[in-house]
């Protein structure tokens, strides 16, 4: 059920809270869409 209220607007940045091939996976077709679109991760991820 959609709130007729409420507006919608495009999205055009996307951030990715994850890591490894699950960001890959979400960032590929961000980009081949023309969105904007950064991945982050934890220190402990970083490292290895």
């Amino acid at each position: 059920m959609t709130d007729p209220t409420v507006t919608s607007r495009p999205l055009n940045k996307i951030l990715v809270v994850d890591r490894g091939g699950i960001a890959i996976r979400v960032l590929r077709p961000c980009h081949e869409q023309g969105l904007d679109a950064v991945a982050t991760c934890s220190t402990p991820d970083n490292e290895h």
